[in-house]
């Protein structure tokens, strides 16, 4: 992509929010476009205190390098995924990371996943998605924390 075309798309990168929190009376997902940061804020406390799910996404993929930044929730326990537009496929699917592997899986939805994928901190959580929030057109090297599921660190 040239220069002169990231520069441009800087501003124009427009964001949805959908989510659904477990036990919601309405069976209905919530979306808005063009989200404040206190509707995104206050998603992510309702499902990682119900379990749900959270999804932050571009209006138009196809113009930026992140398309999508979801989160899957238990109560406590949730994982970060982010979709992104790359040429390898095996990129194309980045989950949140951290810590050292365990022999005890987590369970979330009904899956056990790696309990180094599985955050237990809303507070990681808000930071996570605040930093995509404030800058939607955020590239591979700003998003920290993140790796190919294909490519995982030992």
């Amino acid at each position: 992509m040239s220069e002169e075309w990231m520069e441009n798309m800087r501003s124009s990168v427009q964001l949805e929010l959908s989510w659904r929190a477990r036990g919601s009376n309405s069976p209905f997902t919530t979306r808005s476009e063009s989200p404040q940061w206190s509707d995104v804020d206050f998603a992510l406390s309702a499902v990682f205190d119900a379990g749900g799910m959270v999804r932050l996404s571009a209006v138009q993929p196809a113009e930026t390098w992140l398309i999508q930044l979801a989160l899957d929730c238990e109560p406590g326990a949730c994982r970060i995924i982010a979709r992104v537009n790359s040429e390898d496929q095996k990129m194309s699917l980045l989950e949140w990371s951290e810590g050292e592997r365990s022999d005890v899986p987590i369970v979330i939805s009904d899956h056990a996943w790696d309990a180094r994928t599985v955050c237990k901190s809303l507070v990681v959580v808000k930071a996570v998605f605040q930093a995509i929030f404030d800058n939607p057109e955020i590239e591979e090297n700003g998003l920290k924390g993140f790796e190919s599921p294909w490519f995982r660190s030992p």
